[in-house]
């Protein structure tokens, strides 16, 4: 029976995406191909791993415990690899960025172009999520390193803090005056506003306005941040975002951006490793260039490097 590295990462793809032509589509092969991989397997062991809808896959309780244990020989298979690795010769292999959309929108082009440039061999994977959402991913195993905001799901995890970032008041172009650079939170009360609809994102915006007793003027409550830029592109609103989500309409003059003081609303922001992992060199180099890079990009995207 054919239960070789290749093959469990292909099954432990399908589980990932919930699609065969998705997994397919990441691995770079064609999906009757795959179809046929995951066949074969079920027909060997005589088990179902996946129910199939119109809509994807499904992982049954059978296909989790084959997972659970495919995933133990894959890490298994990367500690060997990496061990080895860690006295000498050039890094390789593949390992999975998590971040959330403001830190991608910053950092996901430059650390993607400088492992390019110094660890050809090591393939990188960098998707963006919801902040609240990463921890968990860390934990099923879909991501290796991630960064994540202030949270209470950290249990787990090693964290170092790396940087933190204020919010901003971003506005259509000609909202504010040119030489302005901050507002006070209660002067944006006054404006309607275009928050994010959950999360703890938004929980901290909330929080703030409670506090320092003052009443929102909301006018959407949208969680895709670019929605929320085109409707203040629209003159829908102003939004309350991290400055680095906006950062280059504000640097072409399409949209305006003020720092809201008095107070300032700010989360810290820290690179994450599962604890139940080894903390392999290749894992530590993602890490170490994440930080390199936040530092090299900080002016960029208004970050405090802690």
């Amino acid at each position: 029976m054919d239960l070789s590295y290749r093959r469990l990462k292909m099954l432990l793809r399908i589980s990932e995406k919930g699609s065969v032509s998705s997994a397919a589509n990441d691995l770079g092969i064609s999906q009757p191909a795959l179809s046929r991989t995951l066949n074969e397997t079920e027909r060997n062991l005589n088990v179902r791993l996946f129910d199939r809808s119109g809509r994807g896959v499904h992982t049954t309780e059978m296909g989790k415990r084959f997972m659970f244990h495919a995933k133990e020989i894959m890490n298994r298979h990367e500690m060997i690899k990496n061990d080895l690795q860690d006295n000498e010769g050039q890094l390789s292999g593949e390992v999975r960025v998590v971040m959330p959309e403001s830190v991608a929108r910053v950092l996901f082009i430059p650390l993607i172009k400088s492992f390019k440039k110094h660890y050809p061999l090591v393939k990188i994977r960098v998707r963006t999520s919801y902040p609240d959402n990463i921890p968990q991913l860390l934990h099923t195993d879909q991501a290796d390193v991630a960064i994540i905001s202030d949270t209470s799901l950290t249990s787990g995890l090693k964290l170092r803090e790396v940087m933190s970032e204020s919010l901003h008041l971003i506005g259509p172009k000609n909202s504010f005056y040119p030489n302005q650079k901050s507002i006070t939170l209660e002067e944006a009360s006054k404006l309607p506003l275009l928050l994010p609809a959950s999360d703890r994102f938004r929980k901290l915006i909330d929080r703030a306005f409670i506090t320092n007793r003052l009443r929102q003027k909301i006018s959407q409550e949208i969680d895709n941040p670019f929605s929320l830029l085109d409707l203040v592109r629209q003159n829908e609103g102003y939004a309350i975002l991290a400055y680095s989500i906006a950062h280059r309409s504000v640097e072409n003059g399409d949209l305006m951006s003020l720092q809201i003081v008095k107070p300032t609303i700010e989360r810290t922001l820290s690179t994450a490793l599962p604890v139940d992992r080894p903390h392999t060199r290749l894992l530590r180099a993602i890490e170490t260039e994440i930080i390199k890079l936040a530092r090299e990009y900080k002016d960029i995207a208004k970050w405090e490097i802690l």
